[in-house]
């Protein structure tokens, strides 16, 4: 896997959900890796990030702003 960081088979999601600064909505984060956040199998970078909460129970994201 050339160097990529992957989360383990079984693994729960971090549960957490990104928000960039260009956006309105919160993504889920499905890994957290060094130096940003991937969503949606593309990472994020942290600079890029403008806030991060933890979702609810149910994997409920915040409400968009």
């Amino acid at each position: 896997m050339s160097g990529e960081k992957s989360r383990a088979e079984g693994e729960e999601k971090p549960r957490l959900a990104i928000r960039r600064h260009t956006d309105r909505c919160f993504h889920e984060v499905e890994e957290v890796v060094e130096g940003g956040y991937i969503v949606e199998g593309f990472m994020i970078r942290e600079d890029e990030v403008a806030e991060v909460r933890q979702t609810g129970e149910d994997g409920g994201l915040p409400a968009c702003e």
